[in-house]
């Protein structure tokens, strides 16, 4: 009771000291509150305001052929096609560059590093933001590659009725192979590293006998799968459903994106499921960074329309935000800022994870690559000549 009564006892003179307190400063703490207030506002406003057009603030030329790809890696701006790559600033100044032939320029870039591969072809080129650090030659056609932040490569080639994997070190080094037969096991569609090189998802389809079965399987390449059995510490099944892409995300999660659901699994010793995702519609593109990931999908009401929503989720599975979509599209893609970007021909349109459509507006030619600017309303345009500091108004 003695304890209760001095414990009563000290919060009545802390109550009284603060009261005094605030009498004696009440306009510093009005200030203070106001101030806070302030911030929320603005942080609210800018979240949920809107633009419609634009002005070019300044205006870059670029000598870049037909078909250019672009890409911001490591603050600086990486452009390629099928006569070799070059990487400049943002200000569109030249770094470094690099010459190859490639038929079918693909590109993979992670935080550290950057991997440049010729699907169908047999050419790998793995980049820092110092140049070329490693070139890669193949003894069959690649399908797809991947990189981590370690320059660790996962290569995934095809023959015939046998897939091939394959893990190289930054030095270009083979470090680990297997085979997927694929009468067995299904036709590889996607393959996905963690950050840290350790481990290798790949994910398997097959529609034979008229039904449809998908199967993920994952390697380890560190501890984990050293006694494992081809380094395979995960295999999943799905019947009635097939696996189009999957990805990595901050954290070592794994997200695997179905025709019926999304499926998140933790990145623990034994890989297990994490989240379950149902989707709403049909779904037609995806997009993904290591920070999230979402999906737009197709509804058809029953009058017979078909609206398009856009969904975002953390990398833990959590929805942050829902869209509906107007506008007709070619690709979409995740911003390094979290935004989430739509290109049509002549068109853009830009929503915040708020879900807001922070910018629709029609452009002057088409647009290859949208980069956050240093302001919340400033973009680079990267289009085909010109590199456009634009502002959004």
């Amino acid at each position: 009771m003695d304890l209760l009564r001095e414990i009563g006892r000290s919060l009545r003179e802390l109550l009284l000291r603060l009261g005094t307190l605030i009498r004696r400063h009440w306009k510093l703490f009005l200030f203070i509150a106001l101030a806070i207030g302030l911030v929320f506002l603005v942080f609210f406003v800018q979240r949920r305001r809107q633009y419609r057009s634009y002005r070019v603030i300044s205006s870059q030329k670029l000598d870049d052929a037909s078909g250019t790809g672009y890409q911001l890696f490591q603050n600086n701006i990486l452009a390629y096609n099928t006569d070799g790559n070059s990487y400049m600033t943002t200000a569109g100044d030249l770094l470094w560059s690099q010459s190859y032939q490639m038929s079918s320029p693909h590109l993979d870039a992670g935080d550290v590093y950057a991997v440049i591969y010729d699907r169908g072809g047999t050419g790998i080129y793995l980049f820092s933001k110092e140049g070329n650090r490693a070139h890669i030659t193949t003894n069959l056609p690649v399908a797809e590659a991947k990189v981590a932040d370690n320059g660790s490569i996962a290569v995934l080639m095809q023959n015939d009725k046998v897939g091939y994997l394959h893990l190289y070190n930054a030095d270009g080094n083979l470090t680990a192979s297997g085979e997927v037969h694929l009468e067995t096991t299904g036709y590889p569609v996607s393959i996905a590293i963690s950050q840290d090189g350790q481990r290798l998802a790949l994910a398997l389809a097959d529609v034979s006998g008229g039904k449809a079965h998908s199967r993920l399987q994952i390697y380890d390449f560190g501890a984990a799968g050293k006694n494992a059995d081809k380094h395979i510490v995960a295999s999943f099944d799905y019947d009635d459903s097939l696996i189009g892409e999957i990805a990595y995300v901050k954290g070592g999660n794994l997200a695997v994106y179905t025709d019926k659901k999304i499926l998140l699994y933790h990145n623990h010793t034994k890989p297990g499921l994490l989240n379950e995702l149902p989707v709403e519609g049909q779904i037609r593109s995806v997009y993904f960074n290591q920070s999230y990931f979402g999906y737009i999908t197709t509804s058809t009401n029953a009058a017979g329309q078909n609206t398009l929503y856009l969904y975002t989720f953390n990398n833990r599975g959590r929805r942050v935000s829902r869209a509906q979509i107007d506008m007709s599209y070619n690709r979409v893609e995740m911003l390094a800022n979290n935004e989430i970007a739509l290109y049509g021909d002549k068109r853009l349109e830009i929503y915040n994870l708020a879900g807001t459509r922070k910018f629709s507006g029609d452009l002057k030619s088409a647009v290859g690559a949208v980069i956050p600017g240093s302001g919340s309303r400033d973009y680079l345009f990267v289009r085909e000549g010109s590199l456009d500091h634009a502002r959004l108004k």
